[in-house]
């Protein structure tokens, strides 16, 4: 009951929009998801954890001023009142950030949601996808949990990959907290290649008839490379 109150109380005062995302103009969709509700657990245990502590620390602190030092009570009614904000605001924060966080996958692109007091969505064409892996570490496994991380490129000066190869600068779209990374993984790179073989053109257009052998074969070669590349990433 008093979630549910203070869940309207933010969404009005943040005007959280209803929903999933707008999907990307010009796509089909193929799937919307969330993160799983282990994400929520593994956001929410540090601030517990922190929490929990600081309102020991004042009930510590208030047993000291009864007995030895009664100076001490309005320290502990602080640390106290710190404590409880901080379980508050950040489960309410969480729970939002995790009930509004949204992945949707087009045939074209991928679009997160996240943040709550600072909402933000953002799309990753397929056209610019440089890199696709798994990222899970030591906490994340215990919760079962990953996150897919999508690179786009951009303009140069990106520095060097893993194995010392140049890199563009780009962006970064992670997909976050799932249970099903690779699934998740080789659907998108499933249908990155779908995209990028149409990209190759249509038989039934005429105006792909008219580029000279060597374009074609060039653009060929370019989208052979960043497969394989994708793929030596996907095997590591």
């Amino acid at each position: 009951m008093v979630y549910r109150a203070l869940r309207r109380a933010a969404i009005g005062i943040l005007k959280l929009p209803e929903g999933p995302p707008t999907p990307p103009p010009g796509g089909t969709i193929v799937r919307v998801f969330n993160a799983s509700p282990r994400f929520l657990t593994y956001r929410l245990l540090p601030i517990w954890i922190g929490s929990g502590a600081l309102l020991l620390v004042a009930g510590a602190l208030a047993v000291g001023s009864i007995f030895e030092a009664p100076v001490l009570m309005g320290v502990a009614v602080a640390v106290g009142i710190v404590g409880l904000g901080v379980f508050v605001v950040g489960t309410v924060t969480n729970r939002l950030e995790f009930e509004w966080r949204y992945y949707i996958l087009t045939d074209r692109s991928v679009r997160i949601r996240e943040g709550v007091i600072f909402l933000k969505e953002s799309t990753l064409t397929f056209a610019n996808v440089q890199n696709l892996r798994i990222r899970k570490g030591p906490i994340q496994q215990l919760f079962g949990i990953a996150d897919v991380l999508v690179d786009t490129a951009g303009g140069a000066g990106g520095g060097k990959d893993d194995e010392g190869n140049a890199m563009q600068r780009g962006h970064r779209g992670t997909i976050q907290g799932i249970e099903n990374p690779t699934e998740i993984r080789d659907l998108v790179l499933g249908l990155l290649r779908k995209y990028r073989d149409a990209g190759l053109g249509d038989p039934d257009d005429h105006s792909h008839g008219s580029k000279p052998r060597e374009e074609d074969a060039e653009r060929f070669r370019e989208i052979l490379a960043e497969v394989k590349a994708l793929r030596t990433a996907l095997t590591r």
